[in-house]
Formats: C-alpha cells, structure tokens, sequence
C-alpha cells in the first residue's frame, strides 16, 4: 500500500479521571466525553458551576440557528441520501453520541470518517458512499488534524468529481473555528456553509 496509509492501531489517550467537573473536554480526551455523554444523559449531577461551558448560553442552540439547522437539515434530507461526518475525538464523538443516545432517525444516512489513519476504514467509508448523492459535514477547530484531513481530502474529490465544483461547494458543511484556522480560510475562501466551535470548547 502507499506509504502512511495502512492500519495505525489505535489511537487514544490515557484514561480520563473520574471527576468529571475537572476533567477537560478536547478531542484528545474522548473517553472522558463518553462519561460525560453518558452522565449527562443518565441524569447524574454535575458541577455545572465549575462546567460553565456546558450550559453557557452562548454556546446553545439559539432561535435563529435552530431555524438554520433546520432548513439544512431539510435540504440535506432532499439532495442527500448519505451526510459524511469527518471528524476526529470530540469532534466525532459528540455528534454521534447524541444521534445514537437519542435515536435519532432520517432517511439520510450517516457515514462516520476521518477517525483514524485505517486505509481499509476510509475505504469502507468511501464504498458505503458508493454511488449515492451525498454532502459532507468536517469538524475541525484547526482543519490541520491529519486523520479528518485525509478523509476530507478524498471525499472532497469524490464530491467534486460527481457534481462539479460549483455544486459541490454547496455540499460542503464546515464546523470549525470563527476567526482562523486552515479549514475557516478554505470554508470562506469556498462559500461553505459554516458552523462555529466556540473558543472555550
């Protein structure tokens, strides 16, 4: 195979600690975000005062962008058979943890890449895609992480290859910094429909 594409192994930190009003939240640390996922969603208390973060208002879902997200979703629910989530740690650990949590169900189907340096798993993930109209969906505060780089890569050719680099612009939903960061230039540079991550996140 091409050199630096074959299986990694795994890759993970250290095993986060049980307190998880200190612990940090960055895609370093993705098994500190399953406990948290998973203490959140069973009800469990947590120091919301030392995790302003959480419930900071600002990092809510407001009016205007709830609208916002719900015409994408609508959009992407009629062009898109298939939504490619790129990401890596928390950036993909958050979303499918609540999409799985909740059970949240759509006729568009999620194909999960970017979350390892597998040749065999971004092909997979390229095979599942097949021949289906889809869009993509890149979560990287910096857009320099190699594993999301890689897949966004190939899955942007695939895209442009199918629709043309005119429409393929259109399918592209970049969740990256506000102000800096390779993927905020390309995404602004491009006309990406983009979404924030917070500084403090």
């Amino acid at each position: 195979g091409e050199p630096g594409t074959e299986d990694m192994g795994d890759i993970g930190g250290e095993e986060g600690s049980e307190d998880l009003d200190s612990m940090p939240l960055n895609e370093n640390n993705s098994n500190n975000l399953w406990k948290l996922y998973n203490k959140m969603l069973n009800k469990e208390k947590i120091n919301y005062n030392k995790r302003p973060e959480i419930l900071n208002e600002n990092l809510m879902i407001n009016e205007s962008l709830n609208t916002t997200l719900e015409e994408l979703s609508k959009k992407i629910n009629e062009d898109s058979e298939v939504l490619v989530c790129i990401g890596i740690g928390g950036s993909y650990l958050g979303h499918r943890a609540i999409i799985e949590a909740l059970g949240l169900k759509s006729k568009t189907k999620i194909v999960y890449a970017g979350n390892s340096l597998s040749k065999r798993e971004l092909m997979r993930a390229l095979d599942e895609v097949g021949d289906s109209d889809f869009s993509i969906n890149i979560i990287s505060k910096s857009g320099t992480t190699l594993e999301p780089s890689v897949a966004f890569s190939k899955f942007k050719k695939k895209l442009v290859e199918k629709y043309g680099e005119k429409e393929a612009k259109k399918r592209i939903y970049a969740t990256t910094d506000a102000n800096k960061g390779t993927l905020h230039d390309e995404a602004v540079e491009n006309g990406y429909t983009m979404f924030v991550v917070p500084d403090n996140v």
